[in-house]
């Protein structure tokens, strides 16, 4: 994940108002955050 993706994630987390495309964006990166915060496989 980048530091932007990141930031974005936190700044969604805190949003109070949350449109459709707002929960939508907010579930990719958390995909991305989980994905990334499994151990690999080797």
């Amino acid at each position: 994940m980048t530091d932007a993706e990141k930031k974005r994630l936190e700044e969604l987390r805190k949003k109070e108002d949350m449109t459709e495309k707002d929960w939508e964006e907010l579930r990719k990166l958390e995909k991305k955050e989980e994905a990334e915060a499994k151990p690999k496989k080797e």
